[in-house]
């Protein structure tokens, strides 16, 4: 039986199945922080050296993402997904046992392959499992989760550390894993895979060593310094590698990345208003940790409350967005979320040390709601524009984009604000005040740009689906 034509007759308990993968990579991506001062004590490192316990659990995703994508809709979504499940729990066992550091970052390499094969399969499971008229609000709740996991992991982690040990923060994905295991196989239907078997071997190396190049510059350049040795070799390699790799996918029969998606306005629109949104994102949540404790000089328990406030409004407004997305034009809704995302930045860029805590807290909750309120709808545009055959490299890529735009986001937000704070300290060193005010505010003025631009594409975007309704 064609995987599309398997409609589940208990499509929600195969909902639950990609909501504890994605529940458990969301966790993971964010549990590690808590646990990297103990980590690094541990195991007598550098924080430089700790670190890639976290970045290269990240860098991984970002890179394998496309890779998993391609090989879930050649041998079958089913397969690479449980695959991953596997690969993620035996990793975390891995990560617990660690003798040394070198051992503990190799596992998380690996929790990051499992992570990756999650990751590109779970919304395209849904996608074919849930009935028309609730891929939405499964959506939805899929985007509600994902906030979940960055709202619970630290502090799931901090717990942990503090009854049992740094090592259990992965040895508590076991049970989980063993459980979304045998739930998987039980619940799971089977995909037919296509007829073509040929995988585009030398694109996906071709594609690992341009995109690990352009990460490494991003991510270390502005600790490395930007013109330094590494950060020129690794600009070199990506500016060779990635154009090579676009002509190589252009030329070759059966391309790793098909980029004849790219020509669907709807897909290709989404995917950019993806990246920008969590551009936008990153440099918010990076920045505004230094505005709360050096500008405001707030405690770090009501740092954590502030933090708190937009994953909680995504946790409130994602599912109420996926449900509505099932029922209207689905730019309206993004374009809304768009909209409450672009003002509560805009606010945030103009903030001063004297702006009120409720002020603060109110641009937060905007920031959260317009965030909750867009991912949805956006998803299901991108989605429900990719061939059935291409759903799974449609969707890691719809996860590549998001990631990308994080680590984007990060570079624009350090580069800008040290850049513009350490000008203004040249000029006027007793202005630390005002080095701080106008390092932050430009940072967050890209943020602001960025959401404009995705406003303005997303109004293109809904012009287009509004064709499409009336042709249908």
């Amino acid at each position: 039986m064609n995987f599309s034509d398997h409609l589940s007759t208990h499509p929600w308990l195969i909902f639950l199945v990609t909501a504890l993968g994605v529940g458990m990579s969301s966790i993971d991506a964010g549990i590690v922080n808590v646990a990297l001062p103990t980590i690094t004590h541990v195991f007598n490192a550098t924080i430089s050296q700790s670190q890639w316990t976290i970045s290269g659990y990240l860098l991984i995703i970002c890179i394998s993402l496309p890779l998993f994508g391609r090989l879930s809709d050649i041998f079958s979504k089913r397969k690479i997904y449980l695959i991953g499940f596997v690969t993620f729990t035996l990793s975390s066992a891995f990560c617990g046992a660690a003798l040394n550091l070198s051992m503990l970052i190799i596992s998380r390499l690996f929790q990051g392959i499992g992570a990756a094969m999650i990751l590109a399969n779970n919304q395209a499971i849904l996608m074919m499992t849930m009935p028309e008229g609730k891929r939405g609000r499964a959506l939805g709740i899929n985007s509600m989760l994902v906030a979940v996991g960055a709202v619970i992991g630290p502090g799931i982690g901090g717990l942990l550390i503090h009854l049992a040990g740094w090592r259990f923060i992965f040895y508590v994905n076991l049970p989980v894993g063993v459980l979304g295991c045998l739930m998987g196989f039980l619940l799971l239907p089977y995909d037919v895979s296509t007829n073509q078997k040929k995988f585009d071997v030398l694109g996906a190396i071709i594609f690992a060593i341009g995109m690990t190049s352009l990460l490494l510059f991003l991510n270390d350049g502005n600790r490395w310094g930007w013109i330094s040795l590494g950060s020129s070799i690794c600009f070199l390699l990506a500016i060779i590698f990635l154009p090579l790799f676009v002509w190589l996918e252009k030329h070759v029969k059966v391309p790793m990345l098909d980029f004849s998606l790219f020509k669907n306005w709807l897909f290709f629109s989404g995917n950019v208003n993806a990246f920008l949104v969590f551009v936008a994102l990153s440099i918010n949540m990076l920045l505004l940790p230094f505005y709360l404790s050096q500008e405001l000089k707030l405690l770090p328990a009501a740092m954590g409350l502030f933090l708190l406030i937009p994953p909680l409004l995504i946790m409130l407004t994602a599912p109420i967005s996926g449900y509505l997305a099932d029922r209207m034009n689905q730019s309206y809704l993004s374009g809304t979320g768009l909209g409450i995302l672009w003002m509560g930045l805009l606010m945030q860029s103009l903030l001063t040390p004297s702006t009120p805590l409720w002020l603060l807290a109110l641009q937060q909750m905007l920031i959260g709601m317009g965030c909750g309120l867009f991912n949805a709808p956006n998803n299901l545009t991108v989605l429900q524009n990719a061939p059935e055959n291409k759903l799974g490299i449609a969707v890691s890529i719809n996860s590549f984009v998001r990631n990308v735009g994080k680590v984007f986001g990060t570079v624009i937000a350090t580069t800008v604000f040290v850049m513009l704070k350490q000008y203004i300290l040249k000029l006027h060193p007793d202005k630390t005040v005002l080095a701080f005010t106008v390092g932050f505010r430009s940072a967050l003025w890209c943020s602001v740009i960025a959401i404009f631009i995705g406003f303005v594409v997303n109004l293109k975007r809904g012009k287009a689906l509004e064709r499409n309704r009336k042709q249908g």
